[in-house]
């Protein structure tokens, strides 16, 4: 039991440290290697664009996953050669609750809602593979993404979301890149085991499209 509980705390201090970033290589790209060091171990090329979701950290290296032809693979880049989401203009916590989060800055509103997960409305978990529950019954789903800039309001669909489970509010933050006009929306949740790292992004005012990763 204690070596299980040791192995959760970790897993959990992973989900709370890990955080999107963005290929931004001089070169247009870069090397990801199997190994924290230069040499003859490079494993896979990342354009510049590409999202990742940083894992471990050792020395200038950084362990990054990505999605590639529907799976998870990870490798070590040099950490200047990534722009973390959290570098954009970050939107803080206006208020909360327990079942509601709302950020904003200027005219930008993000509210992130959570609900209680009603197995009676939902069959095989809505026919989908789902995230955040290690092979039990999700306690908690999400109920609304919505953004308010000025008077146009965005609701993210149900489909960006009706398969993520135990939604980390606290574990949300919300940042903008104003010179490009992309919002982004990132959280990590999950109860442990079933931990995963999502991003939804939404750009010029309209939801583009949306990442989730285990990355642990």
């Amino acid at each position: 039991m204690k070596i299980f509980c040791t192995f959760l705390f970790l897993i959990l201090v992973k989900l709370v440290n890990a955080q999107f970033a963005i290929i931004d290589d001089k070169d247009g790209y870069c090397n990801v290697r199997v190994n924290p060091e230069k040499g003859n171990n490079i494993i896979d090329k990342l354009e510049n664009g590409c999202i990742v979701l940083c894992g471990e950290i050792n020395g200038n290296w950084v362990d990054v996953f990505y999605l590639k032809n529907n799976e998870e693979p990870d490798g070590y880049v040099y950490n200047n050669r990534l722009k973390m989401i959290s570098a954009y203009g970050e939107l803080p916590i206006l208020s909360k609750s327990d079942g509601t989060y709302m950020f904003g800055k200027d005219s930008i509103r993000v509210k992130v809602a959570k609900q209680k997960f009603d197995k009676g409305k939902n069959q095989l978990i809505n026919g989908k593979t789902y995230w955040g529950n290690d092979g039990g019954v999700p306690r908690f789903a999400y109920q609304s993404i919505t953004i308010t800039r000025g008077n146009k309001i965005i609701e993210l669909p149900k489909t960006a979301f009706d398969d993520l489970f135990e939604p980390g509010l606290h574990n949300t933050k919300v940042n903008y890149d104003g010179a490009n006009d992309i919002l982004y929306i990132q959280a990590m949740n999950g109860d442990g085991a079933g931990g995963y790292g999502v991003m939804w992004r939404i750009v010029k005012g309209k939801y583009k499209d949306r990442l989730v990763l285990h990355g642990f």
